[in-house]
C-alpha cells in the first residue's frame, strides 16, 4: 500500500511539472511575421550613433497579469537576463521604448518574458538586427 502511495505521489508530482513546462513557449518574431500577430514595432535614428526602438503589443484580447521584458547582447552578456526594459502601459496597449548604440544593434535581442498563465506562458524574442536598415548616406 505504501509503495502504491508513494507510485501515485510521484506521479502526480511529474504530471504537475510536465504541465507547467506545456504551458511555456518561446516565438522569434521576424520582419516576416510580426504584421500577423498583436505587435507593431518601429526603429529610427536616434542621437549619438544609435538606434531608437518602439515595440508595442494590443493586449485587448490577452489575459495577463504582467511580463518583464529584456535586452541582452551576445557580445558582451552571456550570463544575465541582461538589461531590462520599462514597460509603458496606456489601457490596452504595451509599449516598450528604448535605444541601442548602432554598432550593438545586430547582435542585440529584445526578450519579453511569458508568465506561464494558461494560454499566455509564451516568450517572444526579437532579433533587434532583423528590423533595423541603416540608411545610405
Amino acid at each position: 500500500m505504501k509503495r502504491l502511495f508513494a507510485g501515485l505521489a510521484a506521479a502526480g508530482l511529474l504530471a504537475g511539472s510536465s504541465a507547467a513546462w506545456a504551458l511555456t513557449s518561446l516565438a522569434k518574431v521576424t520582419p516576416q511575421n510580426i504584421e500577423k500577430g498583436t505587435f507593431r514595432l518601429k526603429a529610427r535614428e536616434a542621437r549619438n550613433d544609435s538606434v531608437e526602438f518602439v515595440i508595442q503589443r494590443d493586449v485587448r484580447n490577452i489575459s495577463l497579469p504582467g511580463r518583464r521584458a529584456f535586452l541582452t547582447n551576445s557580445e558582451t552578456e552571456r550570463k544575465s537576463l541582461g538589461t531590462p526594459v520599462k514597460l509603458e502601459e496606456d489601457g490596452k496597449l504595451w509599449t516598450f521604448r528604448f535605444t541601442v548604440p548602432e554598432e550593438k544593434v545586430a547582435d542585440t535581442v529584445f526578450t519579453l518574458w511569458g508568465n506561464g498563465q494558461v494560454g499566455e506562458g509564451v516568450t517572444y524574442q526579437f532579433r533587434l538586427g532583423e528590423f533595423w536598415k541603416p540608411q545610405k548616406p
